[in-house]
């Protein structure tokens, strides 16, 4: 990673960022691999900038233990952008913000169509004492992949100040494109899987399965996922 952090702004690169997993003992060998790039801008917002529906947090009470911040909050000196992140309520010296006190960001990242997860296991167990039955699933998920991006809205604000509740914490959502999925799902054949209610025993089967989730939104622009061409897999008559 690279980057800077002056007066006004922080930056932060990440060129590439890789995870990988290899597994060449095992009776099945495997490979899990992560690859993400992005950057992450921060800067003082321009003058008069404002967040809409945004409302005054409580004034903490009581002087900073910095005597430098309490020097640069009496002088009334925008400070800087990083201080302001760390210290946010020693520079609200009123109710009222300013622009001065808000920050403007901005991200990106991309997942490569590299990034994937071998295999996950999953198991689920319950009995059920009223029937005197109960129930065991194990299930294999195998070639979990993901690739997309994450990005900030455009024009996003922020109040570092701001308490974190549910309705700042929305605003802040991100835009993203992202498409997932699993290429092979089943229920292993040796495994002990079955459901009883205490008068049936049923085992369950399941074989050749696949997922795919595409996520989109925070755009702005809703033509964009009709403008999607996805390939429609038809798992079965009447089910895509």
């Amino acid at each position: 990673a690279s980057g800077f952090i002056s007066r006004d702004k922080i930056v932060i690169n990440v060129p590439v960022c890789t995870g990988r997993h290899q597994d060449d003992e095992s009776s099945t060998p495997s490979l899990s691999m992560l690859n993400l790039t992005g950057s992450i801008v921060i800067c003082r917002a321009k003058s008069g900038a404002t967040i809409l529906d945004r409302r005054p947090a409580p004034i903490r009470r009581g002087a900073s233990s910095n005597s430098h911040l309490a020097e640069l909050n009496s002088s009334g000196e925008a400070p800087p952008i990083h201080a302001l992140m760390l210290y946010p309520d020693t520079y609200v010296s009123t109710s009222k913000r300013s622009s001065n006190n808000l920050v403007e960001y901005d991200y990106a990242f991309d997942v490569s169509e590299e990034t994937i997860l071998d295999a996950i296991s999953l198991s689920y167990g319950a009995s059920h004492p009223m029937l005197k039955g109960g129930t065991i699933i194990s299930c294999m998920l195998e070639s979990i992949y993901a690739h997309g991006s994450v990005f900030a809205r455009e024009g996003a604000i922020a109040d570092p100040s701001e308490k974190l509740r549910k309705r700042n914490f929305l605003r802040h959502l991100p835009a993203i494109e992202l498409t997932a999925g699993i290429q092979k799902t089943y229920i292993p054949k040796q495994s002990t899987s079955y459901f009883d209610d205490g008068n049936t025993r049923s085992i369950p089967e399941m074989e050749g399965g696949r997922v795919m989730i595409q996520i989109i939104g925070g755009n702005g622009d809703e033509s964009s996922l009709n403008s999607q061409k996805t390939d429609q897999i038809i798992v079965k008559e009447g089910i895509k």
